[in-house]
């Protein structure tokens, strides 16, 4: 959360994190560094991919993690309960507490600025074109297509696993995935195939159940709003909504 300009508090703005100094008063509020490199470090790891626009001088006057979400060792003086305002020169937040990792769009931009660099690259389909969109650009699909890729969730899910992203981009590898199988479903010009995702929907008996046309793709569709959005209300409203959709288009 941001701070609040009408009472000067100051909020934490992790993810997640509800502490302010109103709630905690004995707990610490660091400002965002101004330098560049390490404030977009700070960002990342919060999680807050819609401050990534965001000037770094804004950031450095009026948002700020509370102590909880970093190691001892961060601080000039190790305090056990934190209460220590100064921070080293290169500390970093690594303390959070996310049971369901966000789907972050920083997670593509962050695999294709280091599959860039690669000799052999993992996505070589990918270009500025699919990363850098302009505000209010025209909808492309086939960009879409090739952005939420099966090449593209196993090229981040290799980067996790050599720890060149961070784990919680599992997420997003997955999320892409998910996508990727619902373009071949609902693109497939096949009515049999021996992957579940990859032929056409149909209003067989053997596809759906009573009443229900989108069996098949059902626990895709959960998946996807699970990843998608943060609370259980936002889940099945998402849920409904597209299930809905896709019945009425069949």
């Amino acid at each position: 959360m941001e701070r609040n300009k009408n009472t000067h508090c100051k909020w934490c703005s992790a993810y997640g994190c509800s502490n302010s100094k109103n709630k905690r008063p004995e707990l610490s509020f660091l400002r965002f560094p101004s330098d560049p490199d390490r404030c977009k470090k700070w960002v990342v790891n919060t999680r807050r991919a819609d401050l990534l626009s965001t000037p770094v001088e804004a950031l450095s006057k009026a948002y700020y993690l509370c102590a909880e979400h970093f190691e001892p060792s961060c601080f000039t003086e190790a305090s056990p309960n934190r209460k220590r305002t100064r921070l080293t020169k290169s500390a970093v937040p690594t303390i959070f507490n996310i049971p369901n990792p966000p789907v972050l769009w920083s997670h593509i931009q962050q695999f294709y600025d280091h599959d860039s660099e690669l000799p052999i690259r993992l996505a070589p389909k990918l270009t500025k074109r699919h990363i850098e969109l302009p505000n209010f650009a025209k909808l492309k699909v086939s960009l879409a297509v090739q952005v939420l890729s099966h090449t593209v969730a196993a090229g981040i899910s290799t980067m996790v696993s050599f720890k060149a992203l961070p784990p919680d981009a599992t997420a997003t590898a997955q999320f892409v995935e998910k996508f990727d199988q619902l373009f071949n479903c609902f693109n497939s010009r096949r009515f049999n195939s021996t992957s579940t995702m990859a032929h056409a929907l149909t209003d067989k008996a053997s596809d759906v159940r009573p009443g229900c046309k989108t069996q098949r793709i059902a626990p895709t569709l959960r998946q996807v709003a699970d990843l998608l959005c943060a609370s259980i209300k936002e889940r099945e409203y998402f849920k409904t909504c597209i299930v809905g959709h896709v019945n009425c288009c069949l």
